[in-house]
């Protein structure tokens, strides 16, 4: 059942310009390297997977150890004890909201826990409806089509996707993005958690077919030699070349700088050796790479990150880009660019559950998710709210190359607690600006689950629509016990470029109910992208009503037209795409009441419109859904 939930503006987006700061010199890259095709897999025809799991029972990888999580971790205590103590009223529900919300049509659940923690949710899907969605340790492969059913094409654990590349080390954090320019996949994911072991697997599809070859390819996460590992991945691309971030740490734990891989994807497709370059910088965390929103841009590539872990609160941004390809040879890193916000950020809280007092980890508030479009750059990240909850940070960067000026404003639910953003861009001409956000959500009443929303050209939200609520609450064991739950790290959420307007899958963790952790996936439309036969009349209007709805086994349609006296009515039913599913009733009917009623249990669980028509060519549809 689709919920709604009204969104607190804390502050208008109103764009503001403060201080131009440039800090440092421009970063040139390391010396050219090649990374030698490590090994070439045919999906389909790899049939023996063991899907192995052997570790503690704790979390995959735990960010930030020592000095830093000692940090992070006394943050938190401050903020979950304020936010335990606020007495403060729940966000009114007179906030504005956009007109429109944006529409759930059919979903399904995907990945299945694996005993990998957290989930670490991602998602790709090609112009031709293929989605990959990946978390630690599983990679599947679903043909969306237009079909209700969304049969799984492929299912590989990454170590068997990676076994002639990277060994037998721990797999984790993977990353994927599709291309539109050459209508393929890019999967990236870490290998190893010590400076011994750390390396970064790149897989490039040959096709658009996720089931099909894959060229892999391995580089070290400790490009300068200098004993640390990789964390925290990225990844973007440009019109020519991918683009990886990551943190480096010490075998303790303690991190000292990010590192950016700058490679050229032909090669990777074509199965050569890749060329690459690194750069590294020091003073930072976390640096986000920009993608486009409605397609890739070049030769440049924009890097955004900010104060992961401020104190008490921050409004500080910074940008940098590089400038240009590798076969340029004009590529640099320019000097970092600060600026502040109107609004501030401070660390979330943990979230709550229903029925247990275990928590949900929101870590801390580096910037997640984003896209540069219409010269505009959009992005959003964890935050709390005035009430001292979880929520969402919404960002916007204008004139970003010349002088960059930041607005923002702070998104919550109403009643919910919100965390682990993505964004897409949602609009159809350079003067819209209109994005979906999705997002993690739980609270004391809400078992764990997401949910979405639109930001329309004027950057007004939408009421939550919700994609999926979880089945119980999440625990799945890690030590000690109490510890918060890790049900990011991130979300997924990707854009179906091939379509005119605004359409996107989002990646959820949700919880089951045997309080584990798992992917749904949903396909998501913006207002202006809504399917056939959303227009529909309200109930005033069609004095239309349709009952269960959500329905398992009948479905009963009662209507009082104002019709002729007498009639050939009509009854179909169409799937959300439009599909037609057929005539399940027709007859002659004289004015007044009339009830159609017939059974669903052959349907698949989705979104579905019976459409009633008169003889005199009046047709109106009600939406109904289907869940056994």
């Amino acid at each position: 059942m689709i919920k709604t939930f009204l969104v607190l503006l804390i502050s208008v987006s109103v764009s503001l310009s403060f201080a131009f700061a440039q800090n440092g010199n421009s970063i040139a890259p390391s010396p050219i390297s090649e990374a030698p095709l490590k090994a070439t897999i045919r999906l389909d025809q790899t049939k023996e997977d063991w899907m192995p799991m052997l570790k503690n029972v704790r979390s995959i990888h735990q960010p930030g150890i020592n000095k830093e999580k000692d940090t992070l971790l006394k943050i938190k205590e401050e903020a979950n004890k304020a936010k335990r103590e606020a007495k403060l009223d729940s966000p009114s529900d007179d906030a504005k909201t956009a007109s429109t919300d944006p529409m759930v049509t059919h979903n399904w659940t995907a990945n299945q826990f694996n005993n990998s923690i957290p989930n670490d949710n991602h998602i790709a899907v090609s112009n031709g409806y293929k989605v990959i969605s990946v978390t630690n340790s599983l990679i599947r492969a679903y043909n969306d089509g237009t079909s209700q059913i969304n049969p799984t094409i492929l299912s590989m654990s990454l170590q068997t996707f990676s076994a002639n590349v990277a060994g037998t080390d721990v797999k984790y954090d993977p990353r994927v993005i599709y291309d539109p320019i050459e209508d393929k996949f890019i999967v990236v994911f870490l290998s190893g958690n010590t400076a011994a072991t750390t390396k970064i697997v790149i897989g490039f599809s040959t096709s658009n077919d996720p089931a099909g070859t894959w060229n892999l390819y391995a580089v070290t996460g400790d490009p300068n030699n200098d004993n640390l590992w990789t964390d925290y991945p990225q990844i973007n691309i440009s019109e020519d070349e991918l683009f990886i971030t990551g943190n480096l740490f010490t075998n303790a734990g303690s991190s000292q700088y990010p590192v950016i891989w700058q490679m050229e994807k032909a090669d990777g497709y074509a199965g050569n050796s890749v060329t690459y370059v690194t750069y590294t910088v020091n003073g930072a965390f976390a640096l986000y790479p920009i993608p486009g929103g409605s397609a890739p841009y070049g030769p440049n590539m924009w890097f955004l990150n900010n104060i992961s872990t401020p104190t008490t609160s921050s409004t500080s941004f910074y940008t940098r880009q590089v400038t240009n390809t590798i076969a340029s040879g004009n590529n640099v890193l320019t000097s970092q660019v600060a600026r502040s916000s109107n609004t501030a950020y401070r660390v979330s809280p943990d979230a709550d559950q229903p029925v247990t007092n275990k928590l949900l980890n929101t870590n801390e508030c580096r910037v997640q998710t984003g896209y540069f479009e219409n010269g505009i750059v959009q992005f959003a990240f964890n935050t709390r709210d005035a009430s001292l909850k979880p929520a969402v940070y919404h960002g916007i960067i204008d004139n970003i190359a010349v002088n960059p000026s930041i607005s923002g404003q702070i998104i919550s639910g109403n009643g919910l607690e919100i965390a682990y953003p993505s964004m897409i861009y949602s609009g159809v001409s350079t003067t819209d600006f209109s994005s979906l956000l999705f997002a993690l959500h739980s609270s004391s009443t809400v078992y764990p689950g997401g949910s979405v929303l639109y930001i329309d050209s004027n950057f007004v939200p939408s009421n939550w629509v919700t994609v999926k609520d979880g089945n119980s609450y999440m625990n799945t064991g890690i030590t000690p016990a109490t510890d918060p739950e890790r049900w990011g790290d991130y979300s997924g959420l990707c854009k179906v470029y091939g379509e005119p307007c605004g359409i996107g899958f989002a990646g959820s963790s949700y919880g089951t109910a045997s309080n584990t952790n798992a992917t749904w996936i949903g396909k998501i439309h913006a207002p202006n992208c809504l399917p056939v036969g959303e227009a529909e009349p309200s109930l005033e209007e069609s004095n239309i009503k349709i009952y269960p709805n959500p329905a398992s086994d009948n479905l009963n349609i009662a209507f009082n037209l104002d019709i002729p006296a007498s009639g050939l009515y009509k009854v179909r039913i169409y799937a959300i795409d439009g599909k037609d599913l057929g005539e399940i009733v027709s007859r002659q009917l004289s004015s007044g009441e009339a009830l159609v009623s017939f059974s669903v249990q052959h349907l698949n669980d989705g979104f579905y419109f019976a459409e009633i028509k008169s003889s005199n060519g009046t047709a109106i549809r009600k939406k109904f859904i289907v869940v056994h």
